[in-house]
């Protein structure tokens, strides 16, 4: 008779897939709007609302100052630069070098290839040349600005330059740098800073300052000139912040997140009455950049920071007044360590401040492919993110569960899972959800140890799969296999295949239906000998 023979040795285990990591989710949790250098404009409002002076404010933001007079002049405020043509008009006639010009008419003013100005109609002046009101405000494009308009040909391109008196300038600046709904005080102490930053800064050439955030927002009498803002104005009239008997670099921003910047630490260059403190008042409720989040992925994180590979980990390596001065990037082996300082990273990072920390959530499975009930070990890196929790969600659910998971570091926890459907794998935080792992699950189909003559047997789980076809095959020469039996799963698992066996490589094969959360299921391969 014929016997069936099953060294252990030529039973292979099937190959299954191996571990693999999710793409780490970073998340980057900070506070505030800004460099944070000088006055928080909201820890202004919150000092204000606790009763400080304007000048208790100055004082607490520009160390070691006095406020004083030192304010009166105007100033040369660049409007637009390089334009091939520009309108300018006014409410009622006005001037242009010598000529006078009709009200309510719009004048489209060109460069001359010689150098000159030439406002179409009128004539050619010399560059720069003058545009004075007489009675009303003039205009640029429609929009209304106090004072005169200088304009110049440099290269065969239109600059124009808004000269002002200080007291109008600052009307327009005022609100725009800081809104005209907040307290008194504030609002004094932002008049202050914005007229002694206008009286510091001082440029070689055509023009004092930007009409934006490269110096300080300035829209016009198109501000509209809120009735706060110009009282805040008026009632400091020729008040600049000085330090030892000169104007001070007032600088400022929106919100320093609860600590002032340093001026040597942000820029390099120590200014005494610029340095680093706490500043609680900065937080106050009324302050939407009291905390923000930013999620990025671990290849925007490279890409936004040009580093040489994406990383599988990131920590801030160093801080200077509480911002982040360098990250180290880690992948295996490989690190880098990124620098260019605080507001390096607020830019390129694309963060309102660079103030923040900077978590990481990642997940990894020692598998993501399994049979039935076969074990995962999921391994997390949490750091800076709260709370965390491991969930999972099977194929055809919408309920995410969640998992227990055991402590093996600071920042390291590891689960077991033993699925028996597709399965989903996240790690969630109230900051946020990302890093998933799939792991595809397959029937588990085996064939037994003892075999009978005359066919084949075998297990199949889960039980649900009773009634489902099991496919035997043999391998052949090339490698390919030949179906040579079927075999319907029983009730309790079990199958049989009767047929002529003969020597061979030998697998079984169960498609499992779409709605049981399975991928086709291959048995290991039997190697059978008769002897």
């Amino acid at each position: 008779m014929r016997r069936l023979t099953l060294p252990v040795a030529i039973l292979v285990a099937l190959a299954f897939a191996a571990g693999a990591a999710a793409s780490p989710i970073f998340v980057l949790k900070g506070s505030g709007w800004g460099h944070g250098v000088g006055m928080s404009q909201y820890g202004a409002l919150g000092r204000a609302l606790d009763g400080q002076s304007y000048k208790q404010i100055l004082g607490f933001y520009y160390d070691g100052t006095t406020v004083g007079p030192g304010g009166q002049k105007k100033v040369r405020v660049l409007l637009t630069a390089g334009r091939s043509a520009l309108r300018i008009s006014s409410d009622a006639a006005f001037k242009v070098g010598g000529k006078k010009l009709a009200a309510n008419t719009a004048f489209r003013v060109v460069p001359t290839k010689d150098g000159r100005v030439r406002v179409v109609g009128k004539g050619k002046f010399g560059s720069p040349v003058t545009a004075s009101p007489k009675g009303e405000l003039l205009r640029l494009d429609g929009a209304r600005y106090r004072g005169s308009f200088r304009i110049h040909n440099h290269s065969g391109k239109l600059d124009l330059v808004n000269v002002v008196g200080l007291q109008g300038y600052l009307f327009s600046v005022v609100p725009r740098e800081m809104p005209a709904s907040f307290a008194a005080e504030a609002l004094r102490a932002q008049a202050v800073a914005a007229r002694s930053y206008a009286v510091r800064t001082e440029r070689a050439g055509w023009y004092d300052l930007y009409d934006d955030t490269r110096d300080q927002v300035y829209g016009g009498y198109e501000s509209g000139e809120p009735a706060a803002a110009v009282a805040a104005v008026k009632a400091t009239a020729g008040e600049v912040v000085l330090y030892n008997g000169a104007v001070a670099s007032t600088f400022f921003s929106s919100s320093n997140g609860g600590r002032t910047a340093a001026s040597a630490d942000t820029w390099g260059g120590v200014v005494p009455y610029l340095r680093s403190r706490k500043d609680p008042a900065d937080l106050n409720p009324a302050n939407p950049n009291r905390s923000w989040t930013v999620t990025l992925s671990a290849r925007a994180l490279r890409s936004r920071l040009g580093a040489g590979k994406a990383p599988l980990d990131a920590v801030v390596s160093s801080r200077v007044s509480g911002r982040v001065n360098r990250i180290r990037f880690e992948r295996g082996a490989w690190s880098q360590t990124l620098t260019g300082g605080p507001e390096h990273f607020r830019s390129a990072l694309g963060l309102r401040s660079s103030r923040f920390t900077l978590g990481v959530l990642r997940l990894t499975a020692s598998r993501t492919k399994v049979a039935c009930n076969g074990r995962v070990r999921l391994n997390l890196l949490v750091r800076n993110v709260g709370s965390v929790t491991l969930q999972r969600r099977t194929t055809g659910s919408s309920a995410w569960k969640n998992m227990a998971v055991k402590k093996v570091d600071s920042d390291e926890y590891t689960a077991t899972a033993r699925p028996c459907r597709g399965t989903t794998f996240r790690l969630h935080s109230p900051d946020a959800s990302g890093s998933s792992v799939f792991v595809k699950v397959t029937p588990r189909i085996v064939f037994r140890d003892t075999q009978p003559a005359g066919g084949l047997r075998g297990l199949v789980s889960p039980l649900s799969l009773a009634g489902r076809t099991v496919h035997v095959t043999r391998e052949r020469k090339d490698g390919t296999w030949k179906g040579v039996a079927a075999a319907v799963v029983r009730q309790d698992g079990k199958w049989r295949a009767d047929f002529n066996v003969v020597e061979g490589v030998y697998r079984a094969r169960i498609n499992p239906p779409d709605s049981s959360g399975l991928v086709t299921g291959y048995s290991p391969k039997l190697t059978v000998k008769l002897s």
